[in-house]
């Protein structure tokens, strides 16, 4: 594709999207109606790593630096603003941790965010923890099959994985699913 036109509705006019590609079909440059520009540099393996473009608040390097694992994960990049983004894996490749840091001081502590996550034994999210707030955690249940039964937020989602009761709940959310045999969805309630 090297050109999508939209509408919205309730906004007036049309909004287009050109792409330009690499010779590797990779794209290396979106540009929007306002001649607003992204573009994507990659590395001879083809692996991305810087994102530039139209200068928004004195910014025009968007992420640069990217480093990756040898099966392609993402290991580190560096954020316009200086932000470094660090990823770390499990043994079966399941991403285990992902810290944000090297906050400038008059902003807060130098570790911007830090979530640590999970898993069970068959490689499904069994929790999800945000350093500092408890709020964005969560935690999943699954059937025999590995269908989500029930989503938990905030202290449910702590709860659950303690195996303790806090009341009252501080999660913004949680789901419950039924399905039938087929694997259907009988039924769903939700919390917000």
């Amino acid at each position: 594709m090297q050109l999508e036109t939209r509408t919205f509705d309730g906004v007036p006019g049309t909004y287009a999207l050109a792409y330009e590609y690499n010779l590797a079909n990779q794209v290396k440059k979106i540009t929007d109606s306002a001649n607003e520009t992204v573009e994507y540099t990659y590395d001879k393996a083809g692996q991305q790593t810087d994102v530039t473009g139209s200068v928004i608040n004195g910014v025009w390097l968007y992420a640069t630096n990217m480093k990756y694992r040898a099966w392609g994960g993402l290991i580190s990049l560096i954020h316009g603003n200086g932000l470094t983004l660090t990823a770390q894996y499990t043994s079966r490749l399941q991403l285990s941790s992902l810290v944000i840091a090297n906050r400038q001081p008059q902003f807060g502590a130098p570790i911007a965010s830090q979530s640590t996550y999970q898993r069970y034994p068959d490689g499904r999210l069994k929790h999800a923890q945000t350093q500092g707030t408890v709020f964005q955690n969560q935690a999943f249940n699954y059937n025999q099959v590995g269908r989500t039964v029930e989503a938990y937020s905030g202290s449910e989602a702590d709860d659950f994985i303690n195996n303790t009761t806090t009341a009252p709940a501080t999660g913004p959310f949680r789901e419950s699913y039924k399905y039938d045999v087929w694997s259907n969805l009988k039924a769903r309630t939700s919390r917000f």
